[in-house]
């Protein structure tokens, strides 16, 4: 069987699972069916891609600044692209986000960056090729699709129940699988350098160090 390469051939495995009728088209819907398949297929991928680091659907992207936000605890703030997801890291994707002081608002990220043109981000996009979804995501969403729209067409709690389980299997297998293409890196900081600068005051104390943005 070939892979999945549209949104019509996800919904068909969607479909697989209630053994229900299949669909054509979810562009122009005309069916029952249809309607509740592009009702749901967008938000349940969008979804289900905020929900992990996927590899597949991470970019990285030198956002512009915006300007200045009304409040005084940021300097500086850059707006995000239409397809900006979730962010991931700032600056050096080795570098974990609950160590920069940052906020996010909408599409914007406030920070203090030294009034920098622009600044380099990492972010889940909001990935939408069907014929490069890996086969263990294309799977997944199969499923969660297929729970989605099972409370439209079914009232039998067994096949809720299967589905919510299945889920939980395939949701393991993904996860493992996205970890083998990159795989997790442990990462240590120095407590001393952690003494030495606080980034929400930018202060610094006596010492030299080594930082991944500008103290100053």
């Amino acid at each position: 069987m070939p892979r999945p390469t549209s949104s019509v051939a996800v919904c068909r495995l969607a479909l697989d699972l209630l053994n229900s009728q299949g669909v054509e088209n979810i562009e122009a819907p005309t069916s029952t069916i249809e309607i509740l398949c592009d009702r749901w297929y967008d938000v349940t991928r969008m979804k289900l891609l905020e929900s992990a680091n996927w590899v597949f659907a991470q970019n990285s992207e030198a956002i512009p600044r915006g300007g200045t936000p009304t409040i005084a605890r940021y300097a500086d703030y850059y707006v995000f692209p239409n397809n900006y997801l979730k962010l991931t890291a700032i600056k050096d994707w080795d570098y974990p986000l609950q160590k920069w002081d940052y906020r996010i608002e909408g599409k914007k990220l406030l920070i203090n960056n030294a009034g920098e043109s622009s600044i380099d981000t990492f972010f889940i996009q909001d990935f939408e090729d069907v014929s490069t979804f890996p086969g263990y995501f294309s799977n997944l969403l199969a499923a969660e699709l297929a729970l989605s729209i099972a409370v439209k067409l079914t009232s039998k709690p067994s096949l809720l129940t299967f589905l919510s389980e299945y889920i939980k299997e395939l949701r393991r297998v993904a996860y493992g699988s996205n970890g083998q293409v990159q795989p997790p890196r442990r990462f240590e900081l120095s407590k001393i350098k952690q003494v030495g600068l606080n980034p929400a005051s930018q202060n610094q104390v006596a010492g030299q160090y080594n930082f991944l943005f500008d103290p100053n």
